[in-house]
């Protein structure tokens, strides 16, 4: 479950970039039809956009208050390397690039990572351990989200 809110809060991101999804409502209720008909939850779908309205929202109301430095790109270490697949780590990097993750829960998902009995990691795997962190739930199993059988939406 949480792989796939990930999966719709970067389509949703993604699509804010590209289209400037922020200028007509009309395209919040495109973008939900079209994910709704791609097989994802009215309530999976709620739960993202609440996330992603709450993220920049609190992106906002930092930014009046404190100025960021300079992004930077982490580069991983040797072993690092070793215990992350180069698609996982890509998939850290889209969603850095993206605003989703900042640069201390990219650094808690890859010490997660290192972590893993699973070495290398997979880009799946990885999807897993973001949403666990940015989600906050580090004992989710499959369908025991916020919803329990798919059909509550989130307001």
């Amino acid at each position: 479950m949480n792989e796939r809110v990930m999966e719709i809060i970067v389509y949703i991101v993604n699509e804010m970039r590209t289209n400037q999804l922020w200028e007509d409502s009309k395209q919040f209720k495109l973008l939900s039809q079209k994910l709704e008909d791609n097989g994802y939850s009215p309530g999976e779908i709620s739960f993202a956009f609440s996330w992603v309205l709450e993220k920049v929202n609190a992106e906002l109301s930092s930014e009046q208050q404190e100025v960021e430095p300079p992004q930077t790109h982490r580069m991983l270490h040797d072993f690092e390397k070793l215990a992350i697949s180069t698609n996982a780590y890509g998939y850290l990097i889209q969603l850095r690039e993206l605003g989703l993750i900042d640069e201390m829960e990219m650094e808690q998902v890859i010490e997660k990572a290192l972590l893993s009995e699973n070495n290398p990691v997979t880009a799946h795997e990885m999807k897993q351990i973001v949403s666990q962190t940015l989600f906050k739930s580090d004992d989710v199993t499959e369908g025991s989200f916020f919803l329990l059988d798919n059909s509550y939406n989130v307001h």
